[in-house]
């Protein structure tokens, strides 16, 4: 748990986590290792931005020199580098000026295409989140209709001797469906509130796990 420099935090997450001008915070990084590194840095500045609110209000920026020495990098090593312009007059001018400076194999992206790059990942995010919450609501479909399945099949004398009393077919379906429904819908509600509990546990002891939605 080392200390290596200066770290600049969202207004957000500055709000959010209490962080001060001069105060103290532990970034966890993974290093080329997939070793995980904590290392101690002091608040240098706490920023507001614009663009996506879900990119911005979530930057932390860390100087390339503090993060080399937390990552242990024993050779300078860039995946992107981030230009801000505090004159909007000369963007033209220093993308040519950028083209001409950087390596062979890098490229310059201007903040209309960076743009449209992290709403595409926005895109694929939710069609991600849509495709798994269909197959899981589908597992949870066929878990208790293979459940009703197998009850009903072992219970015909029942179902036969509710017949010979005179329940209906519309009475007999109504029975099953009702007992689906309570195997289905107890458990699901009794498993909500305990996962609210074990997340509101561990955003007590210091995890941040709690989110809007859940509030």
């Amino acid at each position: 748990r080392r200390q290596a420099g200066h770290v600049y935090v969202s207004k957000k997450i500055a709000d959010k986590l209490g962080l001060q001008m001069g105060g103290y915070v532990y970034l966890f990084l993974v290093d080329q290792n997939n070793m995980l590194r904590p290392s101690r840095f002091l608040v240098g500045g706490i920023f507001t931005g614009k663009g996506f609110p879900a990119v911005v209000e979530g930057l932390v920026y860390v100087d390339y020199a503090d993060l080399k020495d937390a990552l242990g990098l024993p050779v300078p090593y860039y995946s992107s580098l981030l230009v801000f312009f505090k004159d909007q007059t000369g963007v033209d001018a220093t993308f040519a000026r950028l083209r001409a400076l950087i390596p062979p194999g890098w490229r310059v992206v201007p903040p209309a295409d960076s743009g449209s790059f992290f709403q595409g990942i926005y895109n694929m995010i939710d069609l991600t989140t849509m495709i798994a919450n269909f197959l899981m609501y589908l597992s949870i479909f066929l878990f208790v209709y293979s459940i009703l399945l197998l009850n009903i099949t072992g219970r015909r004398r029942e179902i036969g001797i509710m017949k010979a009393l005179g329940v209906s077919n519309l009475q007999t379906f109504l029975i099953f469906v009702t007992e689906g429904a309570l195997l289905g819908l107890v458990p699901a509600a009794l498993g909500t509130i305990l996962g609210l509990f074990v997340v509101l546990f561990f955003s007590i002891v210091g995890i941040p796990a709690l989110n809007e939605a859940m509030k």
